[in-house]
């Protein structure tokens, strides 16, 4: 579980609460911070004190994802 794991902050121009979402052969490291509408997908690797924000409405995408599998 990473330090922050939590949803997008509810602003003026996005009310909604995106969790990020992780693949599951994702790694992602406990001492790093996921907030927002992050969305990893198969194998990426996430390091120690990366911080990775996708508050400001837009999502935020690393690796490939098939849209078969995202979850809206």
């Amino acid at each position: 579980m990473p330090l922050r794991h939590q949803p997008a902050p509810p602003t003026p121009w996005d009310s909604d609460l995106d969790q990020p979402n992780i693949a599951a052969s994702a790694y992602v490291h406990p001492q790093c911070s996921l907030i927002g509408d992050v969305r990893l997908g198969e194998n990426v690797i996430v390091a120690p004190n990366t911080s990775i924000r996708a508050d400001e409405g837009a999502p935020f995408t690393l690796g490939r994802i098939p849209t078969s599998k995202m979850v809206w």
